[in-house]
Formats: structure tokens, sequence, C-alpha cells
């Protein structure tokens, strides 16, 4: 952290301790006619009401958790017209939610950590559904029927399923409620999006509760494919189906099971020339560089929205889930819950990476003239995981003391094929890069335990925090190339040493473990006021590349786990400035990260230029043989490159006028920095920069909202207006940056119209139709440009709903 970063730490500290206790400590003194930011029922929670969260795997105030948290309750969900992961990143600074290699792979970035772009890691932030992990490849959830949205920030491992290293995201669907109820839903807007959804509560007895529910979404594409003109690209198109049934055969005895069922079926993303970068780039020595720069111009006269992409591109996915949750009160002091999960998920996608197809100018290995498709990229990754956790909690010592025992399976392995393909600097006429296969199998199995002890003795509200985890993890990989250039051919069961069906099949096999833990006091200083101070050890796990390695990178087999170690201090404040009140909250963290895994691209021979029978330099050949079977699995090398440290401050607050009128804001302040760094000489050609990339990560975020609800009489309704600003700083991707952007979003909703059960809403989300990325695709300094996938135009449409 610079001087100026942790200086402006410090005084945010201070000045919260410092504006915040007096005020709080003089609130009974304050009329009680003025209404309060006090905990409201979750379904009713709005952005001036408390929300109940479960963070520590109990229900309690996020005013008083001491972990940094963002919650987000369905009717706020609803107010700000959230539906997609990309619409929850709008609202919650400091994290990024969007997909990388299409929008059905959500790629999830917290403090600076996530999954690698491409390649076999373990993901550093994993999302959850009704507490059971999503798998890492198909993890997009739509927000629909949802009771809450929790985003946790810092290693996870003491009281959540897998182990993590930058946090988690918690989606909790509405569970089946005691009373007959539901409703339907349609919605209509620009580029002909249509929108069903509906939601049916049947109370069938006392013990016995059903809840279904499904949604259809379609929406024309926003960008035209000169290539394929009936074909938009980023269009929508998918449904879901789900169904809960909660029993209770004897008191204090509960089970829900939940069934959901999602598709997705599209033409893809368009992936967007942006930038060319001068010097010597790959391009250079390939003899791109120009006709890329000529390309450039060529895009940006076109805008954003308008792309030639030579091949069909396609996005799918299919899954399908079930979990139960079995819930016993043992006694009044112990309490045993049982959480299994299956998931069955099929992925596929087909892109271009935005580059096309080039004519070289013999500036470089290839001839004037030559045609080169520089990229062409597919995946299809088809996956059953399973997971069961037991816990057995309780309290004792006269309630002072709270504990959680429990133990964690999980287990992962193909269900159908798991291939990419990347065909890289391909010349027509020259053999097609293959299907590359790579079959894991993962196994992680955990014990854990937490314990809070009140110290009330000592001072009222002061407790201590301990947890402690014990983690394996067992990685295994059937690798090998398949028979053409599809990455759907192979089936698991075809992937074994001397197959016929495949290259260079061969397997290989990793292990890991650790011993995780957490610290901290947390100090609930008066009914408002709450401190804590937390330390926490994390740890994800390490694993394969693939297929078996030749030459210079046999060293580069296998990668070690990755872990860190922080310090998190924090302040929630509720407080009075004469009738105005007033929600300030603060976080500052420091982590420290070891062995830190880094994804390597192009790590792949470059066909038509490699000279058999030599040892070819890198990047030619990365190995020397010229052989692409045996390279890197999609030309992804993942290796352990160094040593980082990230800090940085979470602020957010409420400025609550009356009960109509508040405003809301929040502001994430990042400083990652490389603390060592190592690049074998091996791989070094392939490494564009001596530091560590933190890969879709922005140093400031900021948003602010205002919620207005119009004073009319209860006999028309409530009418609630609400808008909302993000800005982002710069987002850095491999070495390089996408620009900054900023996005207004806004909604007027007309909820019980005339006293009746009919809500009415008007929506606009980028409101000010700003052309920006969102997210990059095919990138780097090494490779010498930049790909970005572009965030939708202004959409708006109108909305009804019918509750009963």
């Amino acid at each position: 952290m610079t001087k100026a970063g942790l200086g402006l730490m410090i005084s945010s500290m201070a000045l919260a301790i410092g504006t915040a206790v007096p005020a709080a400590f003089a609130r009974d003194a304050v009329s009680p006619d003025v209404p309060r930011l006090d905990p409201a029922p979750q379904d009713q929670a709005s952005s001036a009401g408390d929300i109940v969260v479960t963070a520590r795997r109990s229900e309690e105030s996020i005013q008083s958790v001491p972990v940094s948290v963002a919650a987000f309750s369905s009717e706020t969900l609803r107010e700000n017209s959230v539906s997609t992961p990309e619409d929850l990143q709008l609202s919650t600074p400091g994290v990024y939610l969007s997909g990388n290699g299409g929008r059905q792979n959500s790629n999830f970035v917290i403090r600076g950590q996530s999954k690698a772009l491409s390649g076999p890691s373990s993901p550093a932030v994993i999302s959850y559904f009704a507490e059971v992990p999503n798998p890492v490849f198909g993890s997009f959830t739509p927000q629909f029927d949802l009771s809450s949205i929790q985003v946790l920030k810092g290693p996870q491992g003491t009281l959540f399923g897998r182990n993590t290293t930058g946090g988690a995201v918690l989606i909790s669907p509405q569970s089946p409620t005691a009373d007959l109820e539901g409703y339907v839903q349609a919605a209509y807007g620009n580029l002909d999006n249509r929108e069903l959804e509906g939601v049916l509560n049947v109370p069938v007895a006392e013990a016995v509760r059903i809840r279904l529910g499904g949604a259809w979404h379609e929406r024309d594409g926003y960008t035209t494919d000169l290539t394929h003109p009936d074909r938009k690209l980023d269009n929508i198109n998918d449904y879901t189906l789900r169904g809960s049934i909660w029993i209770e055969p004897v008191e204090g005895l509960t089970n829900v099971t939940i069934f959901d069922y999602y598709k997705s079926s599209t033409h893809g993303f368009a992936s967007i020339l942006v930038d060319v970068f001068p010097g010597n780039t790959l391009l250079t020595a390939l003899g791109l560089q120009q006709p890329f720069f000529d390309e450039l111009a060529a895009q940006q006269a076109r805008g954003p929205f308008v792309h030639a992409q030579p091949n069909v591109g396609y996005e799918r996915n299919r899954r399908f889930g079930i979990t139960n949750r079995t819930e016993w009160e043992l006694n009044d002091d112990l309490t045993l819950v049982n959480i299994f999960g299956y998931r069955d998920t099929k992925v596929a996608y087909n892109t271009d990476s935005g580059t096309g197809r080039v004519l070289a100018d013999g500036t470089g290995a290839f001839p004037a003239g030559t045609p080169v498709d520089l990229i062409q990229a597919s995946l299809t990754n088809e996956v059953h995981q399973y997971s069961n956790e037991l816990q057995l909690r309780g309290t004792s010592f006269g309630d002072k003391l709270e504990w959680l025992v429990g133990g964690f399976y999980f287990k992962a392995k193909p269900s159908g094929p798991q291939g990419n393909t990347v065909g890289f600097a391909q010349v027509p006429g020259f053999e097609t890069a293959r299907g590359a296969y790579t079959f894991i199998t993962e196994d992680s199995r955990a014990v854990f335990g937490n314990v809070r002890y009140n110290l009330d003795e000592i001072a009222d509200g002061l407790q201590v925090e301990a947890g402690i985890r014990y983690t394996k993890d067992k990685i295994g990989a059937c690798t090998g190339i398949g028979p053409t250039a599809s990455s759907g051919d192979v089936e698991p069961d075809q992937c074994f040493v001397g197959s016929s069906t495949m290259t260079n099949a061969s397997l290989n096999k990793a292990k890991s473990n650790a011993t995780t833990w957490q610290i901290g006091v947390n100090w609930q200083a008066t009914d408002n006021i709450f401190a804590y101070l937390v330390s926490r050890h994390g740890y994800r796990a390490g694993g394969v590349n693939s297929p078996s390695f030749t030459g210079r990178l046999v060293d580069f087999q296998t990668f070690a786990p990755e872990d860190v170690t922080d310090i998190e201090a924090g302040l929630r404040s509720d407080f009075d400035i004469g009738d105005v009140q007033l929600r300030f909250n603060v976080s500052g963290f420091i982590g420290w990260y070891d062995n830190v895994q880094t994804a390597l691209t192009g790590v792949q021979t470059v066909l038509g230029v490699c000279t058999p029978g030599v040892d070819n330099p890198a990047p030619i050949s990365p190995d020397g043989d010229c052989d692409p079977n045996n390279d890197p699995a999609g030309g992804t090398l993942l290796v352990n490159i160094g040593e980082s440290r990230v800090s940085g401050i979470d602020i957010d607050g409420i400025v609550q006028f009356d009960r109509r009128l508040s405003f809301n804001y929040a502001v994430n302040f990042l400083w990652p920095e490389t603390t060592s760094f190592d690049a074998p000489a091996a791989i070094a050609p392939f490494v564009s920069e001596d530091k560590i990339p933190f890969n879709n990560t922005a140093k400031q975020t900021f948003t602010a909202g205002v919620r207005y609800e119009l004073p009319v009489p209860e006999s028309i309704g409530e009418i609630v207006f609400n808008a909302d600003y993000y800005w982002s700083d710069k987002l850095s991707y491999s070495g390089t940056f996408l620009p900054s952007y900023d996005v207004v979003n806004a909604r007027l909703d007309w909820n019980r119209i005339g006293g009746t059960a009919i809500d009415a809403s008007i929506y606009a989300r980028n409101l000010f139709d700003e052309e920006y990325a969102a997210a990059a695709n095919a990138s780097g300094a090494f490779l010498g440009f930049t790909t970005a996938i572009f965030a939708p135009p202004r959409t708006y449409g109108v909305e009804l709903r019918y509750r009963f």
C-alpha cells in the first residue's frame, strides 16, 4: 500500500469513529416520530432498511457482521432491475461479475482475485446457490425469485463450502411459505425484449409447502454480424424452471428440496478489436501489426455494435440441479444441518476472439499476402458435481459460547466432452488445430470448526471468534488431442493411455492440502455501533497442466497451491444529525498472497513458421519440437509466478431524510501490488511484464443511488422512483487496460395500483446510451492487441406484475 493509501485508510477509520460514536449515543434524545434505519423483514427491506444476512451461517443483521459484505433483498433487486450478474456488478463496487469467454461463463473477481482467464485453475471466488457451490464453468445464475444476494469480500473457508482467497457470492432462492400466494409478471422493451415470469406458492398441509416457478427471456442481439446478417450477436434466449418442497415431518425437523433447470442458447457475443500496440510484439514477429492497425481503423469506423465474424458463433448452457437441506433442532442448544447438492452442467461456445482473418504484410514470419486466422476458439465442458456438508451447531455455557463443527465433501467429474480448441496464427490449407481435451476429476474433503465466545464481563458486546479448517484436494487429469478441430468429439471413457481415439493421451495427478484459519475480535459497542478486527488465512488448490509436457515445459506439468493471509478492520454505524438518519460503514484490509497462480496465454506452436527437427525458440514453439499435440491445452499454461499484496478500503452508507427519501453510496479503493516476481527462462518469452496481472480489476469504483417514494394517498398505491450511478476506473487485463466508464440506470414502480394487486413499472438501463467495454476477451502486451466485449446500449421497457 502506498503512503497515501495508508493515510486514507487511517483517516477514514478515524473519521468514522470520531463522527459516529457521539451521534449514536445521542439517538435516544431524538423525537420518536423520526423513522429509523432499524431492521426490517427481509422481504420488505429497502435501501433504508436493514437486511438479514447469513455470512456466518446464521441469520443476523448486516450491521453486526465482521466481514465486508454487500447484500440485496428481493425488493432491492427488483427496484434496481437486477436480472444478471452484470447488473449486480453495477451496484457493488470493488467486484467484477461479468463473463469471460462468454456471458454464461461468469467470472467473479473480488479484491483482485479470480480464477484464471482460461485453464483448469480453482476459482478464487465461488458463487453458491442455496449454499451449494456452483460449477466453475456455466455458473451464470438468473436472478429469479430470490430472497437475497450477498457478496462476501475476503478469504473464505472456515464457514463456507470451498476454500477461496477472494470471496463468495451467496444466491438465496425464496423458500416455500405458509401462505397461498404468488405472482405473474410480463415485460416488454426495446430490442424486442420479452420476459415472462411466474410463481405459485401452495401450503398443501400444515407440514407440507410447495413453491413452483418459471421465467422465460428472449431479446434480439444488439451487434450486427456483417458475415451472417441474419444472426445478430449478443442476443438472449433462455428459460429457467424451479420447484421447491418444504416438509416438517415432526416438530423441529424440516427438509427443503429444490429442483432447478436452466437452459440458454444464443448466437454468442461480439468480441471487438479496440487497441493495437506499437513496438515489438507477437504481431510484429508474424508480420501482422500493420494489418491489425488497418483492421482497427475499419472497426472504429463501423462502431462497436457492427462486427465481421468469419465463423458461426454460439453459446449454450444447460444446467440441472438438486439441492436438499435438512435441519433438525435436537434441543434448544443443538442443531444438526445437512446440505446436499447435485449439479449437471453442459456449456459450449465458439468465438473468433475479435481478430478475424487478416493478410500478412511480409515484414515478419509470414510471406506477404498470406491469410492468417490469428485466434479462433471454442470450448465444451460437461460435468457432474456432487457436494455434501454436515454441520452440528450449538450453544454452551449459558449461551456465552456459540460453536459450529462440520465436514465438507466435494466431487466433480466429467459427464461428457471437456475440450477446447484455440486455432492460433493458422493459415488456411495448413493443419487445423485439433481439439485439446482435459478431463478433470476433482475431489475435496474438509473438516472445520468455528467458535464465538462472549466476553460481556470485560465489556458489553465484546466477542472473540476463531475458526479452523483442514482441507485435502486431489485433482486428476486425463488429457490428449482429439481427432478433429471440434471440442466435443471425445467422451471421457475414450481418454486413457494408449487410446486409439486420441493422440498423446496421458494421465497426470496433483494433490494439495492446507490448514486455513481465522481469528478476530468483535465489539457491539452500542445498539448502533459495531467494530471488528479479524485476520484470516485462505488457500486455493494447485492443479495440473496438460497434456504431458516435453522439453522445456516438463518442470511446469503441475502448479502449486496459492495462499493468503490478511488483516481486516471495520466499523458499522447508524446515527442521527438532527432529523436526518445516517449509516456509515468502513472496512480496511491488507492481504499477502504467496505462490500466486497466473495463466500465460499464447503458449502454442506457430504452425507454418516452426521448423521440425531443430530446437525452435519460444515463442515460435514453447517446448521446441514444433509438435502442437503436446503444447499446453488451449495455449494456456498455469504457473506460480510470485507474491503480491492487495490492500484497500470499502465504504458504504445511507442518508435518509425521511421515510420517503434516501440516498445510498458505496466506494472501493484498491491497491494491488507485486512484491516478488519470478519468471523462469523457459517461460519468460510468454511473460509481457515483470509484475503479476490483476485481471478484471479496477483500482477505484463508486456507486450512488436515490430512492424516492412519492407522497400519494394509500388509495392510489405506492409510487417509487429509483436511480443509480456507477463509475469504474480503468479495468486491468493481461498487462493492458480498458478505459474507465460510468453508467446511469433508472426505474419507476407504481405498486398496488388503486388498491389492487397490480404493479406497473418502467425502467431504463444505461440511460444515457454510453458505449463502453465491460470486459476484455483476447488481450495482452505480449500479443500486441486488445479485443473487448461491449456492454449493451440503452435498454428500456415496461413491466406488469399481478400478485395474489
